[in-house]
């Protein structure tokens, strides 16, 4: 109470003061001042005549009529604290570059270069090959009437020669597989003469291609011709599903591969493949070595898995053992001696069957092999018990067939395979 009573004297004195002086806030407004003047230049203060204004101060408490002091009304709350923005996210830290595409391994090393194709050679042949090959044809004999027969003459060099006589025919051709004869002989005055001891009770005279049989009276008995077989399975092609190891072309199944004579396959080789149970066709020509003999003549073979070894020499006109071509080396000789005169082409056609292992590595069937010898079956199916000649040690891995180089340049062409 006393406040209001404080505060409205204060007003009465305020209201009074301006009555005394007779000028009311209106009347002020009216009384008319001193014409405006422009500023004078000279009188307007200076820079440092300016007064500078301090902090508006706080206006002074109210008193109450009693003299208490009135209290400082509350000040406005401050205003509310905004939330603090969020942190800012951190920044994003570029994408890391990608990583360099994987090294690839290095690709295999090429195959080495094949040799350079030698141009084909012409054979260096004496006059003794002419009279070598095969011969066939009649004879009539005493008590044994007209027969087919065979002969086989064979150059051993310096115009001496042996030779092989056979009933039926040739072998693979008539020949009963049991009665043959040798005879030996030479070269003279463009007549080849040819005896089984004594000429004076049974001579062969030769000339012309023409093989005239004369008995101990110097009569005819049989007139024979000069022939030139040729193998039913010569340039057999290869079937759709067969592999073909070399025809001509080139050398890439076999490692270490060499040219012979233009477009032939010279051994030593190995397929760079192995093999297991196939079907296998090649060709293979002896060379001319008249002065050889026995391995020394026109020797090399085919090495399956290389283990099994299947002869190839030049055993024209022989009596074959298990050294000679178309044996099982050193393990069967050939039914039939199948061979052809040397620089002939011949043929191979194998089949072959890998022995079983079970799985402790334990053998449980042996392997097996046909082999025809220009078209003839001289190895029937055959059981081989072991390796042969110096062939590996057998087991479970099948391992490449290889084609073997024994000092003789012996000739391949027309080689393929059927995998069984």
């Amino acid at each position: 109470m006393l406040r209001v009573l404080a505060v409205a004297l204060s007003l009465v004195v305020y209201h009074g003061i301006g009555g005394i002086a007779g000028v009311s806030q209106a009347d002020e407004a009216n009384v008319p001042g001193p014409p405006l003047l422009p500023p004078d230049p000279e009188s307007a203060p200076s820079p440092s005549d300016t007064v500078t204004e301090g902090p508006a101060l706080p206006p002074p408490p109210i008193a109450s009529p009693a003299g208490d002091q009135l209290p400082t009304p509350p000040e406005p709350p401050p205003p509310p604290i905004a939330p603090a923005p969020p942190p800012p996210p951190p920044p994003i830290a570029p994408a890391p570059p990608p990583p360099p595409p994987p090294i690839a391994p290095a690709p295999p090393p090429p195959p080495p270069k094949a040799p350079p194709r030698p141009e084909p050679t012409t054979p260096v042949l004496d006059e003794d090959y002419a009279y070598q090959g095969e011969y066939v044809g009649k004879t009539n004999t005493p008590g044994l009437g007209c027969q087919a027969a065979g002969l086989q003459v064979v150059a051993r060099g310096d115009g001496k020669f042996q030779a092989r006589q056979f009933r039926g025919g040739l072998p693979g051709a008539g020949f009963n597989r049991r009665d043959t004869f040798e005879l030996h002989g030479e070269l003279g005055e463009g007549r080849l003469l040819l005896s089984a001891g004594d000429p004076q009770r049974y001579r062969i005279e030769i000339s012309g291609g023409v093989a005239e049989l004369r008995n101990s009276a110097d009569q005819l008995i049989g007139l024979l011709t000069q022939t030139r077989r040729v193998s039913p399975t010569l340039g057999r092609r290869p079937p759709a599903n067969a592999t073909v190891l070399f025809d001509g072309t080139g050398l890439e199944a076999f490692a270490q591969a060499r040219w012979i004579d233009g477009d032939l396959l010279l051994p030593e080789v190995m397929t760079r493949a192995p093999v297991k149970d196939f079907i296998l066709h090649l060709e293979f020509r002896t060379p001319y070595l008249p002065t050889k003999s026995s391995q020394g003549r026109g020797n090399s073979g085919v090495y399956i898995q290389e283990r099994y070894e299947v002869q190839i020499l030049d055993s024209f006109g022989l009596l074959a053992g298990s050294g000679d071509c178309g044996a099982v080396y050193r393990y069967r000789a050939p039914d039939v001696n199948m061979a052809f005169p040397p620089m002939q082409w011949q043929t191979y056609d194998i089949l072959f069957r890998s022995p079983v292992f079970d799985a402790s590595g334990k053998k449980v069937k042996n392997a097996r092999i046909t082999v025809k010898h220009n078209g003839v079956n001289v190895q029937s199916w055959v059981e081989l018990t072991r390796k042969t000649g110096n062939g590996r040690p057998e087991g479970p891995d099948a391992r490449p067939l290889r084609l073997q180089w024994h000092g003789n340049p012996v000739a391949f062409r027309n080689v393929w395979m059927v995998e069984l």
